[in-house]
């Protein structure tokens, strides 16, 4: 049964494969890091309803793929086939899968049976049964990140900037991921963080995009779903304990140029390696790339930059944002204060005719003799009238 309230989808569900969700057996999902930096993940399910009828018959899982920078895909699998892909984005299709595949709109899930619900574009309603709730969780604070971040980075908020070589005001998302027409990038940065260990020893990362165009600064975060699992141990390692996708969705974070007065690197030091920088005061990897008016993908390795700091953002006289640990700080700032320069200054006004009045001044003396009440306001306003 489907109630729809003020736009919303509420989906009550009357499952009878709820006696095959096993809230009790801890069961971790199967999991494989490939060399492209993908990761793949194996969540065992029971059955898989289309528009409330049975369809893949013996489906045993769901295989999530995840890729960096918000790319993901979920796909039904049968006997090591995948019979069906659902793509976070149907930019992800290469044109070349031999099975159907649809574009995910909206998701959800019912905790209490362990269904996982997919809206997509073909107007489809999918109802997934999983099995163990130990693999629920992982997919549901994955999939509630996912969320969270496609909401800040598909933000409608427009603000308005105007540039000194044009007269037209700039009507600007600026939390937008997507560029405006007239927007050009200029640099692109790359930071791994390191958080987390899992059961197998293997680092669990949150990598975050740092973005200088000559319209603004963009921040964007994404992480994969092992951070969710309750076993790996660290900073963040306790997803049941602390919100960490609402965390990481507030670190997405983008403004414009004419939001902050100036910008300088702090805490320069002398470095040799841009793969031995720390962050936040956690152990951490950073890997940058830079590109002109491109995006190139991060590398690590030895850093030709000798020095390494922070670079700060200031505003009306306070700290506005701070970007830790870059390679070549001094270097940067000169880039952004280069993009800065193009804007028109938001305190810039036009300067007001100063009056002043002499005590000689016919106007000033007749102003003195109302005040004094030597004189009436009617008066005051002839004398006045005769004077201008």
């Amino acid at each position: 049964m489907k109630l729809n309230l003020s736009g919303l989808s509420i989906y009550i569900v009357f499952g009878k494969d709820k006696e095959k969700y096993n809230i009790s057996k801890d069961k971790s999902p199967i999991s494989m890091y490939t060399e492209e930096g993908e990761i793949e993940y194996w969540f065992e399910i029971s059955s898989i309803l289309k528009n409330e009828e049975v369809i893949f018959d013996n489906v045993k899982y769901i295989h999530l793929s995840v890729y960096n920078h918000g790319k993901y895909t979920i796909s039904p699998v049968k006997d090591r086939t995948y019979i069906h892909k659902f793509f976070s984005e149907l930019s992800s299709l290469t044109g070349t899968e031999n099975f159907t595949y649809s574009n995910i709109e909206t998701f959800g899930f019912k905790s209490d049976t362990g269904i996982l619900f997919i809206d997509d574009d073909k107007k489809d309603h999918y109802e997934i049964q999983l099995k163990f709730k130990s693999q629920i969780v992982i997919l549901h604070h994955f999939l509630s990140f996912v969320h969270l971040r496609k909401i800040k980075i598909t933000d409608k908020t427009v603000q308005e900037i105007q540039l000194k070589n044009n007269s037209e005001k700039i009507m600007l998302e600026k939390n937008n991921i997507k560029l405006h027409e007239d927007e050009e990038v200029v640099s692109t940065y790359y930071l791994k963080k390191r958080v987390a260990w899992d059961e197998n020893n293997r680092t669990v990362n949150i990598s975050t995009k740092f973005v200088i165009t000559n319209f603004r600064i963009m921040q964007d975060v994404w992480c994969y779903p092992v951070l969710f699992d309750k076993k790996p141990s660290g900073i963040l390692g306790k997803p049941l304990d602390v919100n960490i996708e609402k965390i990481l969705s507030n670190s997405i974070i983008n403004f414009t140029h004419d939001e902050y007065d100036d910008v300088f690197a702090l805490n320069v030091k002398n470095t040799t390696s841009s793969s031995t920088t720390s962050s936040g005061g956690t152990n951490a990897v950073s890997f940058y790339g830079v590109g002109v008016n491109q995006e190139l993908h991060s590398y690590a390795g030895k850093s030709e930059a000798s020095e390494s700091g922070d670079i700060v953002f200031m505003s009306k006289g306070k700290i506005f944002f701070t970007w830790n640990k870059f390679v070549d700080p001094k270097g940067i700032v000169e880039m952004i204060k280069s993009a800065k320069k193009q804007f028109k200054s938001q305190d810039e006004k036009m300067p007001e005719p100063q009056v002043s009045l002499s005590d000689d001044d016919p106007l000033k003396i007749l102003k003195k003799r109302y005040a004094s009440g030597e004189i009436s306001q009617e008066e005051f306003q002839k004398i006045k009238e005769d004077l201008v």
